[in-house]
């Protein structure tokens, strides 16, 4: 009996240890929000903390510090479903926030929420601002407006941000949206302006599915981007750079990869698999280039050793475009 009795304890011991690791921890950053003190974003357990106080971010500011490993979102359960992580921000309390990512990578994120809308890292953002991103290894899966950064971005600014797919990681990874406005970057944009981004991971959905954002509308901005990933659609109405575009949406130097199974786009402009890795198809259009200073001397963009496409350049950091 005693041998039993033990047995059921450490049983019980050891079924409590492992409800206890697959349960989300929130713990509020360092910082007060303020430009001078952002709040400090160091770990998983930070960004779950956001996603949960979002009203906390109304015009306040946060710097991510360091490079975030998300894998243990796979392990993340809402009731008895393994959903993952709870997006930042909702139709109802949207982000609206300044999120700089300082240069920093946030890997291997899961969601899986397939019956939700506004399904990204940020769910909902409204008036807020974020930059400096990149999104590796992500894998994404909702209903409608799902994007990688942003499932819907209303009067907001996106600017040097990524979301890449980092090939021979042994799991699928790649934003789905099952009904309709899925793209690579952002699911939905209005009046928002999406800058010096791009998306080199897989985007699929049934309706309006677009490499770069899903659906655009209403004075959206894409300036100086691209996407070289995998898109897949199951209607007519989608495209390599954006989906589906209305109301006076405006498009300048960007561009979609037509080896990436999508030959027309209602924007942007298709280049071969060649030229999108040549880098003189986007000095030409302008864009800042490392080591030259016909388009500026910010240095934005530029090519690093053993990877295939161009890149954005970020203080001493890259942001990396997939190996092939």
């Amino acid at each position: 009996m005693k041998k039993q009795a033990l047995l059921i304890l450490i049983l019980t011991f050891a079924f409590a240890c492992l409800h206890a690791q697959n349960q989300q921890v929130a713990v509020q950053p360092e910082g007060s929000g303020s430009a001078a003190d952002p709040y400090k974003i160091t770990s998983l357990e930070n960004l779950y903390w956001m996603s949960q106080n979002t009203n906390y971010f109304v015009y306040k500011h946060v710097k991510q510090m360091n490079n975030i490993d998300a894998s243990d979102t796979k392990k993340w359960k809402d009731g008895n479903l393994y959903k993952g992580f709870t997006p930042i921000g909702t139709h109802d309390h949207a982000f609206m926030g300044h999120y700089d990512g300082n240069g920093y990578t946030i890997s291997k994120l899961y969601i899986n929420r397939n019956t939700d809308e506004d399904i990204a890292l940020f769910g909902y953002i409204n008036k807020g601002s974020i930059k400096n991103l990149e999104l590796s290894s992500a894998n994404i899966n909702g209903k409608t407006r799902v994007g990688g950064i942003a499932g819907s971005a209303m009067n907001t600014k996106i600017e040097n941000c990524c979301v890449i797919n980092q090939l021979n990681t042994g799991t699928s990874s790649g934003i789905f949206g099952s009904s309709n406005m899925a793209g690579g970057l952002v699911g939905y944009s209005s009046r928002s302006e999406i800058k010096n981004s791009y998306c080199s991971s897989s985007v699929s959905g049934n309706e309006k599915v677009g490499g770069l954002i899903g659906m655009t509308n209403n004075y959206t901005k894409i300036i100086n981007c691209y996407f070289t990933g995998k898109h897949h659609s199951e209607t007519t109405i989608k495209g390599g750079l954006v989906g589906d575009a209305n109301s006076n949406t405006t498009v300048t130097n960007s561009f979609w990869d037509l080896g990436a199974e999508i030959s027309t786009s209602p924007l942007g402009e298709g280049k071969t698999s060649e030229e999108m890795k040549d880098p003189c198809t986007f000095t030409a259009a302008g864009w800042d280039f490392k080591e030259e200073t016909t388009n500026g001397t910010a240095d934005v963009w530029g090519m690093r050793t053993g990877f295939r496409h161009v890149s954005f350049v970020l203080d001493t950091f890259f942001i990396n475009c997939h190996v092939l």
